[in-house]
């Protein structure tokens, strides 16, 4: 569309996506986080329940949201899994790798790497 909203991509495994009104996101859930494509300055606005304060992280790859601002290291229980923590740039369009003592802000979406398998974050499809 010319204004507003034209796209919404999550991965969770695999992307998930809405395009134009078409796609298999249908929902958005607390803690996941969501790349917004948009061709102009907007507001969002969402209903819903109170969201939970818990973020699941699973092994592997994981897009995820916070709730409220939290430190890295306290997302998972053992912190010496992660293998990386990014958060996405849109000025300089690249991700930007965090530290276990960086603060995760809510309204953001940040990628996690945990567990045996070290894995970077996939641009989102195009």
């Amino acid at each position: 569309s010319e204004s507003g909203a034209d796209s919404v991509l999550s991965f969770d495994g695999n992307w998930e996506y809405w395009i134009n009104g078409e796609g298999d996101l249908v929902e958005l859930g607390f803690g996941r986080g969501y790349f917004v494509h948009s061709n102009s300055d907007m507001s969002l606005s969402f209903e819903g329940h109170e969201p939970i304060s818990e973020v699941v992280v699973s092994e592997g790859l994981s897009l995820i949201g916070v709730g409220d601002p939290m430190v890295v290291s306290d997302l998972v229980a053992d912190p010496g899994l992660v293998n990386g923590v990014w958060e996405y740039d849109p000025v300089s369009g690249e991700y930007v790798e965090l530290n276990l003592l960086d603060v995760l802000q809510p309204k953001n979406g940040y990628w996690i790497s945990y567990g045996d398998v070290q894995l970077s974050p996939p641009l989102p499809p195009g």
